[in-house]
């Protein structure tokens, strides 16, 4: 198997990142890394609620942080034991 190339029927891991501003975060990666944009998902107050970046055939998701909760689950986050905040990624 070629370094990166998953086999058929292989598992694929995508990381979900939370940011303060991910519409600034969505513009930095796309211009510092070269994702392209799959699907932004608006939320109220000009925040994203979901977004899907690709780079070749890989994926990473993000969104607007929620101090209080859990965008994926629906249920309260949980707070990281070192700085006592909403976790930002999962």
């Amino acid at each position: 198997m070629a370094s990166g190339v998953a086999r058929a029927g292989g598992g694929r891991i995508i990381p979900a990142l939370r940011y303060r501003n991910a519409g600034a975060a969505i513009d930095w990666l796309c211009k510092a890394f070269g994702f392209e944009k799959k699907m932004v998902v608006p939320a109220e107050g000009g925040r994203v609620a979901h977004a899907e970046l690709v780079l070749g055939n890989g994926m990473i998701m993000l969104g607007d942080a929620e101090p209080s909760m859990d965008a994926w689950s629906g249920r309260p986050s949980r707070q990281s034991a070192s700085t006592r905040k909403a976790s930002t990624s999962s």
